[in-house]
């Protein structure tokens, strides 16, 4: 450790001898060595914030074009759902008015069922047609 120690010393007085003889000389080459530092540091800031910037508006334009393919994606996917609601629908509105064709002529098919056995029953028991259906006492 004292071998360390009186190594440490010396070079340490060593160096302060070199300061002193050459003491403008030392100051300058801080000076320039501070000045280099600010100026880097300066022009690392200012090319940072560009970047950064620069990187900022890639990547909001990145965003945009990604949502729109989404937006793109989403629009034919439900346009393909809607479609196909919308033929439930169809199918639902003609097998309703199909359904509502059928009841009507049923009706018209039962009616014309109880004109025939109305007729039939005018003729048995001989009433005309212009009668008001009272049956005749016997």
């Amino acid at each position: 450790m004292a071998v360390i120690t009186h190594t440490l010393l010396k070079f340490l007085k060593i160096a302060w001898q070199f300061i002193n003889l050459n003491k403008w000389r030392f100051v300058a080459e801080v000076v320039v060595a501070v000045i280099s530092y600010g100026v880097g540091y300066g022009i690392n800031q200012l090319t940072n914030q560009a970047t950064l910037q620069a990187c900022q508006d890639e990547r909001t334009e990145l965003l945009r074009q990604n949502a729109d393919k989404i937006a793109a994606q989403e629009a034919v996917k439900y346009a393909g759902i809607i479609a196909g609601l919308q033929t439930k629908i169809t199918e639902a509105n003609e097998k309703y008015l199909l359904q509502k064709q059928q009841n009507a002529s049923d009706s018209i098919q039962h009616l014309t069922e109880l004109e025939a056995v109305r007729a039939i029953n005018r003729y048995i028991t001989g009433q005309q047609s212009g009668n008001t259906g009272i049956r005749p006492k016997r």
